[in-house]
């Protein structure tokens, strides 16, 4: 019968523990890595040409080399193509075993688990993702369960929803999710987020099929500090109405005129006048609130702020249910009281009388 000797064979230039027949197959030897000694995922895109681990078997090298059944001597060989069967794992510290986590990310990174950008003032695309890296590249098996595989939760357990409070797509090999600012679940929420990578309905893949390892960085993340990704949300507008004072004119700018904006969180004015609010300072909360002279009082309770008019407009702001409030990237006099800034969203809030 056949026999192998460990010391024939070398996996890229390294000894290995052991060398076995395979029970189910004497085709098949098994070779047993030492300890410490790692062996890459395959990390070819799928459908291309595996690239080899470099399989060498020297004979003979011992005084006890391999044989096959036949007792011939098993021939030399170099490059021989190693089946990948390692699962896809996010990049960890191999010292702690842990996800390390890159909060402020600038840039794409080869030794950070999860990168994380976050602009509180633009949520265009990008501008409020979460990377997940792997050691390899990962794959969807069907790209509408991406919602399934990654779970995202706030501090208090709420779950968010796919599709309306973040996306989830996967680029160049990567996992991207994308906060969506306008989400019920993140409208008004300021703190902090869990990730969870469930793959328990099989979808997410490498380019050899198997199954990529899941994670919940509650548990995974090396830092304790950063098991919970922050998230720091501002305000929006998501609503505005005006009352009309003794003149029915559908515009703001006469004497006992009430504006009221509605925003979706609590909201305080950080540079006016303690009740008192300019022209100028009303055109920050939005371009389209430019009217001319006048004076004007301001109350906040909440999340909604009134603004009344105290002194005639020289020119009123014609409403006539056309204006639209959407905020304004120079609007440093309205925040949150966590600091943010108001900033820009779509679709606009039409002044409703």
């Amino acid at each position: 019968m056949g026999y192998v000797n460990a010391a024939d064979f070398k996996v890229d230039g390294k000894t290995v523990k052991s060398a076995t027949i395979s029970s189910s197959d004497n085709r098949v030897v098994v070779l047993t890595l030492n300890a410490g000694d790692a062996l890459d995922a395959d990390a070819t895109a799928a459908g291309a040409s595996s690239t080899p681990v470099n399989v060498t078997i020297s004979n003979p090298v011992s005084s006890n080399p391999s044989v096959g059944l036949t007792n011939a001597p098993v021939l030399a060989a170099d490059s021989v193509v190693v089946e990948d069967g390692i699962a896809a794992q996010v990049l960890f510290n191999a010292t702690t075993d842990k996800i390390t986590v890159d909060l402020n990310a600038s840039s794409a990174s080869t030794t950070e688990g999860l990168e994380v950008t976050s602009d509180p003032t633009d949520f265009s695309a990008g501008k409020n993702r979460i990377t997940v890296n792997f050691n390899e590249a990962v794959y969807a098996v069907n790209n509408a369960k991406l919602g399934d595989n990654f779970k995202l939760y706030r501090e208090d357990g709420t779950q968010l929803v796919h599709g309306l409070d973040y996306t989830v797509v996967i680029s160049s090999g990567a996992v991207q999710i994308d906060l969506l600012r306008t989400g019920s679940k993140l409208v008004g929420y300021d703190g902090n987020l869990q990730v969870v990578f469930d793959n328990a309905n099989g979808n997410i893949i490498d380019a050899a099929g198997n199954l990529a390892d899941g994670f919940d960085t509650a548990s995974d993340v090396a830092d304790a500090t950063k098991d919970l990704i922050v998230f720091t949300a501002s305000p929006i507008i998501t609503a505005a109405s005006l009352a009309d004072a003794g003149v029915d004119n559908d515009e703001f700018g006469d004497v006992g005129d009430k504006l009221k904006i509605t925003f979706s969180e609590n909201v305080q004015l950080t540079t006016a006048t303690a009740g008192e609010i300019t022209a100028a300072e009303l055109a920050k909360i939005d371009s389209a609130l430019a009217v001319t002279g006048g004076t004007y009082a301001y109350t906040v309770s909440g999340n909604v702020l009134t603004i009344t008019v105290v002194t005639a407009a020289t020119a009123n702001l014609d409403n006539s249910g056309t204006i639209d409030i959407d905020g304004t990237s120079a609007s440093q006099i309205v925040s949150d009281y966590a600091g943010n800034d108001l900033i820009v969203v779509s679709p606009k809030v039409e002044v409703k009388n």
